[in-house]
């Protein structure tokens, strides 16, 4: 049986101090060594694609991902940018500026991500996809994959380059594999920022 196996990445620790626009900051210099630890834990992997989000930190986590797989196309999307997938009822009260219609466009979004990228393998060949995205992203994917309620994404845990594993098997089977494995990362590079 032929599978698809989706590696979420998220991406290194970000520079929030000298974000210029609306596309984020760089990474830091913690950032960068998550990166570049990440590639080498995911450098015998046979990727087929890299899909990443346009903003700014995670393409530079890419970027130091790539190098470890000449040759696989990297493909930027904005439908892998950060989102709110929706407000609990314990986060109402620190999430008043976020309006309703931003998290609905956010659903849609997200929604049109995850059948993107949680399809059956086609062509009767496994694929290797990774994708290089945020965190709050990678915790709505694995509640999809695990039918748990939307809501409970607020209780998922993701540090900067987390690996989770994902695999979608032809018959559309979806199995969460691992996740948020941060065993390529020494203690003083697991953040959450």
């Amino acid at each position: 049986m032929f599978i698809r196996t989706v590696y979420l990445l998220r991406h290194g620790q970000e520079d929030r101090d000298n974000s210029p626009d609306e596309w984020g900051g760089d990474l830091t210099t913690i950032g960068i060594a998550q990166a570049q630890a990440a590639g080498k834990q995911l450098r015998h992997t046979p990727l087929t694609s890299i899909h990443v989000s346009t903003l700014r930190r995670a393409r530079h986590t890419a970027k130091y991902v790539a190098e470890f797989h000449p040759g696989v196309p990297l493909l930027g999307t904005n439908l892998l940018w950060e989102c709110v997938p929706n407000i609990p009822p314990s986060l109402q009260d620190m999430m008043t500026h976020i309006s309703p219609e931003q998290v609905e466009r956010d659903q849609a979004r997200i929604a049109h991500a995850y059948d993107r990228y949680f399809r059956e393998p086609e062509n009767g060949v496994d694929h290797h996809d990774l994708v290089v995205c945020h965190g709050n992203l990678i915790r709505y994917f694995v509640c999809r994959i695990l039918q748990a309620p939307p809501e409970m994404w607020v209780n998922l845990e993701i540090c900067n380059c987390g690996i989770t594993r994902i695999e979608v098997h032809a018959d559309g089977r979806r199995v969460l594999v691992s996740h948020n494995d941060c065993s390529h990362l020494p203690p003083e590079l697991v953040t959450f920022i």
